[in-house]
């Protein structure tokens, strides 16, 4: 699984030598902060692009709202 999202060296980074399970995966790839293709990380990624547009634009829309709900 972490080799075809190209993530197991940044696995082995984050986590060292220690056993490879599942738990540790799926924390690594949905809750990573570190992991660029974790859900957390993508979804922090689309929230400061909406803030820097929001700031841009001066205005504040449906989608700046439902993005700081997540």
């Amino acid at each position: 699984m972490l080799r075809s999202v190209s993530s197991y060296r940044g696995f082995k980074w984050a986590y060292g030598n220690s056993d490879i399970d599942y738990k540790k995966i799926i924390d690594f790839l949905i809750l990573s902060n570190i992991c660029p293709r974790s859900i957390f990380f993508a979804v922090d990624k689309i929230n400061h692009h909406v803030n820097r547009l929001c700031q841009f634009y001066n205005s504040k829309n449906v989608v700046h709202r439902k993005i700081n709900t997540i």
